[in-house]
């Protein structure tokens, strides 16, 4: 299967495109580069940080809106025992991650998407927050990468996985 569409969000060179801050800012960033990047690139960037946005605010319910609806869905995390196939043990293993004492978020800093019809493969670099109940923040990189399908006007998660990379 060859893609329609592919697109490398990263530092500048000859394929890439700088995109550090948002969705946005990749098309923004490809504008200035001369290099065009499918509109369906932002949006699969733009679906990493909606779920960053359903963890920062520890809302379950936002980030199952962030995958297809069916029960066909997955989520690994960075701990051994993150990790669950289906609608339900997704949910019950959001609801374990988001009542720890801290709410992580993360900001996508150069991402590789390859598009394929309705399908999408996400990789994407980000820098980690931990934000504890206590007040503190805790940076720590982050990458996150995926299976999306297009969902409309924006792209769902069909499986999910994030995690830490050791130096």
């Amino acid at each position: 299967m060859s893609p329609s569409a592919a697109a490398v969000v990263a530092p500048a060179s000859a394929a890439a495109v700088v995109a550090p801050a948002s969705a946005a800012a990749v098309v923004a960033a490809a504008s200035a580069a001369a290099v065009v990047v499918p509109a369906s690139a932002a949006a699969v960037v733009a679906a990493a940080e909606r779920l960053s946005a359903a963890f920062a605010a520890r809302d379950v319910g936002a980030a199952l809106d962030c995958f297809v609806t069916d029960e066909a869905i997955g989520y690994a995390g960075s701990e051994r025992a993150e990790t669950a196939t289906g609608r339900d043990a997704v949910s019950a293993l959001l609801e374990a991650v988001f009542a720890r004492d801290e709410a992580y978020s993360w900001r996508v800093t150069e991402a590789r998407v390859h598009a394929y019809a309705e399908c999408a493969y996400l990789f994407a670099e980000a820098d980690g927050l931990a934000r504890t109940d206590a007040g503190e923040t805790v940076p720590f990189p982050y990458r996150i990468s995926g299976v999306l399908e297009e969902d409309g006007d924006r792209w769902r998660w069909r499986h999910c996985q994030g995690g830490e990379p050791s130096s």
